[in-house]
């Protein structure tokens, strides 16, 4: 007979409750601290566990342990979980409660897990676009500063050769000119940090086969090449185009009351990485 587990996940704790396919709680509610020698040992009195967890922030060490282990593990989709089971009253023992409820019925909404390589790589990907935001976030700053005393490049590219001359030959007072160098210093050494990973990036898109297949599609490079490839994962787990548009969110939203049909702007639901690199191969 398979126990169902629902698992609240937090950062140092996690709270469990254990139902029966009728839905009966079959052992105490129990708060434990987020050890793995403990979580096995609590999983390990039951026979056949099925276990669901919402996809928090940090759930990759749980699902990678209850994999680890061999244990049926879904992961469950937080916005829709909460849409399926809404609740007035919100608490630990009543979140476990839920999911363990909506496990055995069959009813979570689930979230693909990748294999631990491709989602490795993933981040690694990830990671280069956070660099690159960080980056073009100072820059905005040193934009900020100009603008508050009326200082007009007269370069396209502020931050080329031709525009950082012109801004050491800006007059701006001790302060501000000491605000900008030291956003100009971080700038640098971020660039440093995204020339390493570029090259990285690069020799993983050479040594994969379907990166250079998607590479010859006009506005689609190396890196979102790989990024479409990884964020994508198994292609096959989509029914038809229209799932993958629709997990992607890029279809339209729609309104249906009576006989109106209100078509809208696209939902943006579902992965934003993938939809946002998708958008910008689509605009270059």
């Amino acid at each position: 007979m398979n126990t169902y587990i629902g698992v609240d996940l937090h950062k140092d704790y996690s709270f469990f409750t254990a139902m029966n396919r009728d839905g009966k709680i079959i052992a105490p509610q129990r708060k434990i601290i987020n050890r793995e020698g403990e979580i096995l040992d609590y999983l390990s009195q039951f026979e056949n566990p099925k276990v669901t967890l919402e996809a928090t922030l940090n759930w990759y060490w749980l699902v990678d342990l209850l994999q680890d282990y061999n244990y049926d593990v879904t992961l469950a989709h937080p916005k829709k979980a909460k849409a399926i089971a809404s609740a007035k009253i919100k608490s630990d023992k009543i979140s476990s409660k839920i999911l363990a409820d909506l496990l055995r019925s069959d009813l979570i909404p689930t979230c693909y897990i990748p294999d631990r390589e491709k989602r490795t790589l993933r981040d690694f990907l990830r990671h280069r676009t956070v660099l690159v935001s960080i980056r073009t976030s100072l820059k905005n700053r040193i934009h900020a500063v100009l603008r508050n005393f009326n200082f007009h490049c007269p370069y396209t590219d502020l931050f080329g050769k031709s525009g950082r001359a012109w801004l050491k030959q800006v007059p701006l007072q001790t302060y501000y000119q000491t605000i900008i160098d030291n956003f100009l210093s971080l700038i640098d050494a971020i660039n440093l940090k995204i020339d390493e990973v570029t090259k990285i990036i690069k020799k993983l898109a050479e040594d994969n086969p379907q990166a250079h297949l998607l590479d010859e599609i006009p506005g689609i490079d190396y890196y979102s090449a790989l990024l479409i490839l990884l964020e994508i994962g198994d292609i096959k787990r989509f029914p038809d185009h229209r799932h993958f548009c629709s997990y992607i969110g890029i279809v339209p939203s729609s309104h249906r009351s009576g006989d109106i049909d209100y078509t809208g702007r696209i939902t943006k639901e579902g992965n934003s990485w993938l939809r946002w690199i998708i958008i910008e191969a689509a605009q270059k």
